[in-house]
């Protein structure tokens, strides 16, 4: 049986966003979900196919918020 499942691990400081929440959103878009403290999150889908597309937005959201913090 082939594995379809995905499985990432973040850290991020705490400073630019909250880590768990950055993986929660990927996560669901790759039907799974995620969790853990601010600066430290880990997460798992079963539709890795939409990794890349929520890739895509987590690089959006970080840059939005970076561009927010940075002004």
């Amino acid at each position: 049986m082939k594995d379809t499942k995905k499985e990432e691990v973040n850290k991020i400081s705490k400073t630019i966003t909250e880590g768990n929440k950055l993986s929660m959103e990927i996560h669901w878009l790759c039907g799974g979900g995620g969790g853990g403290k601010p600066s430290f999150a880990q997460a798992g889908g079963r539709k890795p196919e939409n990794l890349p597309s929520a890739l895509a937005k987590a690089r959006e959201d970080l840059v939005a918020t970076l561009s927010e913090k940075l002004g």
